[in-house]
């Protein structure tokens, strides 16, 4: 993926950290074709500085050498782990807060507290920033903090996927103060947890985007995870709007989308639902499938069916 924000969130991961010679990185990139896309480029100002670093782990995959998927890829950068005490998986484009290290690890001992369940993710959408024009990176609405991942009576591509939208537990009708929750969905952009989710981070590699999350729930879930969403204030955002200056706007660019071809030259849209469709078709995940529908009260085929439900209990 060529991602402008990359340089800034691997900068700020140990500039913003209060121990980072404790800070690892695993990077999974893989090179694709497209036309003006000034990828040479990108590789030699952001990724060709990061070898050699014993802090930043690479991995760097060829044109047509495989196929690009998030599946693919989240697996690559999860196999560079080494034994750290924690894991944290996050999008390319993530900003960070000073301190972000020890306080993630603050809020995951005590969530850890609440479930008792070695295998505890920290799960959420984070809050929005923005990178305009000027070079500047800033918090976009609400800062800060959190948002829950409630499952919503519609429906993605075409009536293939159940559909969900993210929003503060303390605005709206909802006012929900306690700092942690049962999270009804694991949420890729921010997950934090340990050597339990290497050993099994319940995503295939097969697996396109958009479907990822549902068929991870599932597996986590079947697998004894505890879903735990923080919320309160929390130390990292995720890149809302991109107006930067032409010479990065050259860097940003990703393989997925809902109205693009995978390499193979099949409707993108279309293989997320065949993908969706035979994982939870499978006779072999029907246990999963069950799991999820009485966790979540979400179907996962005909949606919600109670709007807006938070799990009483966490899942053990």
């Amino acid at each position: 993926m060529v991602d402008n924000q990359l340089k800034y969130t691997i900068s700020e991961a140990f500039s913003k950290a209060n121990v980072p010679q404790e800070v690892f990185i695993g990077l999974a990139f893989m090179k694709i074709t497209k036309k003006g896309l000034k990828q040479e480029s990108f590789f030699k100002d952001v990724i060709e500085p990061l070898v050699g670093n014993p802090q930043v782990s690479l991995k760097v995959f060829e044109t047509g050498e495989y196929e690009p998927s998030v599946g693919f890829g989240r697996k690559q950068a999860l196999s560079m782990y080494n034994n750290q005490d924690y894991i944290l998986q996050i999008d390319s484009h993530t900003k960070f807060e000073k301190g972000w290290d020890t306080e993630l690890i603050r809020m995951y001992e005590e969530a850890f507290k609440e479930t008792n369940n070695e295998k505890t993710i920290l799960t959420a959408y984070l809050p929005a920033y923005e990178h305009d024009s000027s070079d500047t990176r800033s918090y976009y609405g609400r800062p800060k903090v959190a948002k829950y991942p409630f499952f919503m009576p519609e429906f993605r591509f075409a009536g293939g996927l159940p559909s969900w939208r993210d929003t503060s537990l303390s605005e709206g009708p909802f006012k929900v103060y306690a700092p942690y929750v049962p999270c009804v969905k694991f949420n890729a952009q921010f997950a934090f947890s340990n050597r339990h989710f290497y050993e099994d981070s319940g995503l295939p590699e097969t697996v396109l985007f958009w479907e990822e999350e549902l068929i991870q729930t599932m597996n986590l879930l079947d697998s004894g995870f505890s879903l735990v969403f923080p919320n309160q204030v929390i130390p990292l955002a995720h890149l809302y709007s991109n107006d930067v200056s032409k010479n990065l706007k050259d860097f940003s660019f990703r393989v997925q989308g809902t109205d693009a071809k995978n390499v193979s030259g099949n409707d993108y849209s279309a293989e997320v639902r065949r993908s969706y469709l035979d994982f939870i078709t499978a006779p072999e995940n029907r246990a999963k499938v069950d799991k999820f529908f009485k966790y979540t009260k979400t179907h996962p085929v005909y949606g919600p069916y109670l709007d807006r439900f938070i799990p009483p209990t966490y899942n053990r």
